[in-house]
């Protein structure tokens, strides 16, 4: 790919993939609605621009994890109801409330404070109501949760529009972890039952929930990874249609020929055994590509594998073409077809696709291409 003013190295976000994924992902889920996780800029896609396409395919309500992340995309003129995931702050209700964000409440004391505040501005505001059915992090266990909502449920300016909570093992093929998110649905079900006025929405089910505890899918879901083309379970990829929707690309530097005997990066960990070609890629562990990948990491140029030389740098990385030709101004794939996947860079680096998508960095240039084929393109920081 080609455009103006793009490069030296961008992403390629495939916006027609994502629709496909998210009707697949509709599909399977159903009769549930779909909520899509963009926080984190939507794993690393850019949440302004995936965020306008989900608009434009109609999708009513999407999850973020901060009230940053909920603010600039209203900056950016995003109107479908955001839910934000984290618990609020209580020093956040002005601007939430100006931005007309959806919060979570975990406790009655929280939703005290948000009452307050939307009664002294006349508004009722719907918000979720978090359960803690055994993630640790937040919210009211189901022994606690009746204390809780006797308080919540007389609000005059706070309506609890869901319950929910979060399935923390559901990517986990064994039978306790079976059996522990099949406990964690049966405490939501349970408090919604023992709730007096409880809302009839329940959610709680991630993307390992859409794909392998059709049992969770309850009236909603909320699929992040997936969204995006990945599994949360590596060994179980998903169903077709779904496929990544991002592709890391790059141009080179420089092609050097350097002779036998020459070292190459940090530590001169790479020494050429013959005369040959090194290529320069403007791509290192700043832009989120681990330096512990570097014994394991081939890159695609001119329709070939070819293995990383040497310790990744912090802002490049070096290529052993040995004695092939690559053109200068070729383009350079990464992740993407014909290339590594990201599945594989996590085995490597001992983390998850969810790690590495959130650690991009800044410096990507991105490219969407949209579904009528027109391309829109994004420098870095834009």
């Amino acid at each position: 790919m080609s455009v103006e003013g793009i490069g030296p190295r961008w992403l390629e976000i495939d916006l027609g993939q994502l629709s496909t994924n998210l009707k697949a992902i509709a599909a399977l889920a159903a009769p549930a609605s779909v909520i899509p996780v963009i926080k984190a800029d939507a794993y690393g896609h850019g949440a302004v621009e995936v965020a306008r396409h989900l608009e434009s395919e109609g999708c009513k309500l999407a999850a973020v994890g901060t009230l940053e992340e909920a603010v600039r995309l209203r900056r950016e003129f995003i109107r479908m109801d955001l839910l934000l995931l984290a618990p609020l702050p209580a020093g956040e209700i002005p601007e939430l409330l100006m931005h007309q964000i959806t919060p979570t409440l975990t406790d009655a004391a929280a939703a005290q404070k948000l009452d307050e505040h939307a009664r002294t501005l006349g508004l009722v505001v719907a918000a979720h109501l978090y359960l803690d059915t055994g993630m640790g992090r937040a919210g009211a266990g189901l022994d606690e949760v009746a204390l809780e909502w006797e308080k919540i449920r007389h609000l005059k300016n706070v309506r609890i529009a869901a319950l929910y909570s979060h399935l923390s093992a559901a990517d986990e093929d064994d039978g306790d972890s079976r059996a522990f998110t099949l406990d964690q649905w049966r405490q939501l079900k349970e408090a919604r039952k023992n709730l007096k006025g409880a809302p009839a929405l329940l959610h709680i089910a991630n993307s390992a929930g859409v794909l392998f505890h059709p049992e969770c899918h309850a009236g909603a879901v909320r699929p992040g990874l997936l969204c995006y083309g990945l599994s949360p379970r590596p060994a179980s990829p998903p169903p077709d249609p779904i496929r990544p929707v991002l592709a890391m690309k790059c141009r080179p530097l420089a092609v050097r020929v350097l002779e036998a005997g020459a070292s190459v990066g940090y530590g001169r960990a790479f020494r050429l055994a013959r005369r040959g070609r090194i290529m320069t890629l403007p791509v290192g562990y700043a832009d989120g590509v681990p330096r512990r990948l570097a014994p394991h990491l081939q890159v695609l140029a001119g329709g070939r594998l070819f293995p990383v030389a040497g310790r990744i740098c912090m802002d490049m990385m070096m290529v052993d073409l040995g004695d092939s030709e690559v053109d200068p101004d070729s383009e350079v794939t990464l992740i993407g077809a014909g290339a590594q996947d990201l599945h594989a860079w996590a085995r490597w680096g001992e983390t998850i696709p969810y790690e590495l998508l959130a650690g991009l960095g800044r410096r990507w240039d991105r490219c969407y291409l949209k579904p009528d084929g027109r391309i829109l393109a994004r420098k870095a920081g834009g």
